[in-house]
Formats: C-alpha cells, sequence, structure tokens
C-alpha cells in the first residue's frame, strides 16, 4: 500500500529546503496552489510521473520522495565484516 501522507511529508520537506513555495511549484508544474497542498497533506493519489516532475524541481532524486532515505553506518558495517 502507497502512503501517500509520507510521500507529501517528503515533498514538502525537500520543497522547503530547496526554498520553493507551494504557489511557485503550482506555477512550475501549471497546476493550483490547493493541488500542491493537497498533495502535501497526502490527499491525492499523486502519480509518479507528477513526483518525478516535482522531483526535478525542487532538485532531488524521485527516489528521496517515494522512499525515505536508509542511512548506513559505515563504522557498523565495517566492525562485522569478515576477510
Amino acid at each position: 500500500m502507497i502512503n501517500y501522507v509520507a510521500i507529501g511529508r517528503r515533498v514538502k520537506k525537500y520543497r522547503t529546503k530547496a526554498h520553493i513555495t507551494q504557489a511557485q511549484l503550482a506555477e512550475l508544474l501549471n497546476v493550483s496552489v490547493s493541488y500542491v497542498s493537497q498533495i502535501e497533506c497526502g490527499i491525492t493519489e499523486v502519480s509518479l510521473k507528477r513526483l518525478e516532475e516535482i522531483a526535478n524541481i525542487i532538485n532531488t532524486k524521485l527516489e528521496h520522495l517515494v522512499a525515505e532515505p536508509i542511512a548506513v553506518s559505515y563504522t557498523h558495517l565495517r566492525a562485522h565484516e569478515t576477510l
């Protein structure tokens, strides 16, 4: 099941990091500000194509919007490596 609320939160997170307002994003996507708000609130089921457009505008990867990046501890990995 797709968690559109989580996707919306990540869209908002990366949009604000890029210093882009909802109005600016809406204009660049040629949609209403209300639609951008609905995406960020997880109200609307946004397509992968639209998410890819959003990712390009806010300078992030599509993968960052659809799934939270996994932080890997390289120290932990090295401590458990076997040679």
